[in-house]
């Protein structure tokens, strides 16, 4: 009914401006009488005469609201009543129902029209029908789906089972033009899209990332890519697959695009990665991550590139600690020790210093950029004394002591290997030392080129 009121809504309006019709019947005084007769049930009834079957979804209850005659034959009901009463939750699939969200979804959103291929099942008989669908209103404001439907008679079972596939699968599928406006997106690429008009290169959320994409198109026909995109569910990672071809209804070339999304598998990966290189207690990065990273700084230094130092730390009395208060009090212990050293090298020092945990009590700080020779030495002095007074741990008063080693890159090692033997015995002197907790390995080579000297 609420159709038959639109319409006469529509009629009525245009009737009111007599000057600018041009239908034949409208202007046709004598026919006017007759039009303003007709019951709404009569106009109603219009409906029935349709070769196109028609029916009315409801999302909500799932259940179809009303059909034409046409749309009873579909599916197999003998009344509008009949065809109300069944309740299609129970026999709707995850896919469909998730299908059919995306569509209330992209009417509240837009006023789309979408035509696909759906097959029936009523009672159980499957129906295969070429679907115009669009938003309706019902008159409680709740947005139902109101299907035209045309039997097609001529689809081949191939046809029919990709046509499926296209519209179940989460593949996100679409169809682009070169420019990157978009001619296609199957049910999965629409749930994913922000706006359904999103030009496709608008999606990428690192303009660096698009533009490797956009080369990456230019070089070949078919590309593959992992990137960043901006969805209706925020920043997800998609692997995106591109391939060159013609839009099938212009002719015009176009790019038919495939994406699939891989964030979970991301993060699992970025998660792996990062347990891999970084101490599981502190959170520091452990030594493999040292491994990695410090022979090409090391290198960098080596090629003028700036000064490197590296700082070896080792805990005073660790063990006691653990042994009197137990290992949780020993454990909380090198976690304060740890938050404090990345806050004080992360405030002082340049973007690519960093902090370690080489294991047990044994830490190691890394700074770069510093070319003064004093700058180490002034660092590690700044750390023993905000170590100088007490600190609250586990309910325990502790004094964390510690010794201190470092080496000057490029001038004291040549090697990884050689710049953490020279830092360890610089540490090994520190600990040895009731005054000096903080030594260079430098330090260490004086009294013997004093003595090569003398000689």
């Amino acid at each position: 009914m609420r159709v038959v009121n639109e319409q006469t809504a529509r009629t009525d309006h245009r009737g009111d401006t007599p000057d600018e019709m041009t239908s034949p019947l409208a202007a046709n005084d004598e026919t006017k009488p007759t039009l303003q007769r007709l019951q709404p049930d009569q106009l109603f009834s219009i409906f029935n005469q349709l070769s196109t079957a028609l029916w009315i979804f409801d999302f909500d209850c799932k259940r179809v609201l009303w059909a034409n005659r046409a749309g009873l034959e579909a599916w197999d009901a003998g009344s509008v009543e009949e065809l109300a009463a069944r309740d299609l939750a129970p026999d709707m699939s995850d896919a469909v129902e998730k299908r059919l969200n995306q569509y209330r979804a992209d009417f509240m959103r837009n006023d789309a029209t979408f035509s696909e291929i759906w097959t029936l099942y009523p009672k159980g008989k499957p129906r295969t029908m070429q679907l115009q669908m669009r938003g309706f209103t019902l008159p409680d404001g709740r947005v139902s789906l109101l299907c035209e439907g045309l039997v097609d008679h001529e689809l081949h079972p191939e046809t029919l089972r990709s046509t499926e596939a296209l519209l179940h699968t989460p593949v996100m599928i679409s169809l682009i033009t070169e420019g990157g406006a978009p001619l296609y997106r199957n049910p999965a690429s629409r749930a994913s899209c922000v706006n359904l008009e999103d030009n496709f290169f608008d999606q990428f959320a690192d303009p660096e990332e698009r533009q490797d994409f956009r080369h990456l198109l230019n070089e070949s026909d078919h590309v593959s890519s992992v990137a960043r995109f901006k969805t209706g569910d925020g920043l997800r990672w998609h692997e995106i697959t591109a391939k060159a071809c013609l839009d099938a209804a212009t002719g015009v070339p176009a790019y038919l695009i495939s994406e699939i999304d891989v964030t979970e598998l991301h993060e699992t990966k970025e998660q792996a990665q990062h347990l891999a290189s970084h101490d599981t207690l502190t959170g520091l990065p452990n030594r493999a991550f040292v491994n990695k990273h410090l022979p090409d700084m090391l290198q960098e230094a080596h090629q003028g590139n700036g000064c490197l130092h590296v700082l070896l730390i080792d805990l005073d009395g660790f063990k006691a600690v653990n042994d009197t208060y137990g290992h949780a009090t020993g454990d909380m212990l090198l976690q304060t020790f740890a938050s404090e050293l990345r806050a004080m090298v992360t405030s002082e020092g340049s973007g690519r210093d960093f902090t370690a945990r080489l294991g047990g009590d044994e830490f190691l700080v890394c700074l770069q950029g510093a070319a003064a020779a004093e700058a180490p030495a002034l660092f590690g002095q700044r750390l023993l004394d905000s170590f100088a007074h007490a600190k609250q741990i586990d309910g325990k008063s502790l004094l964390i002591g510690f010794s201190v080693g470092y080496v000057s890159l490029p001038a004291d090692a040549a090697t990884l290997d050689e710049a953490m033997r020279n830092a360890d015995l610089a540490l090994y002197r520190a600990k040895a030392s009731r005054s000096s907790k903080c030594v260079s390995y430098r330090s260490l080579q004086q009294p013997v080129q004093a003595k090569a000297v003398q000689s």
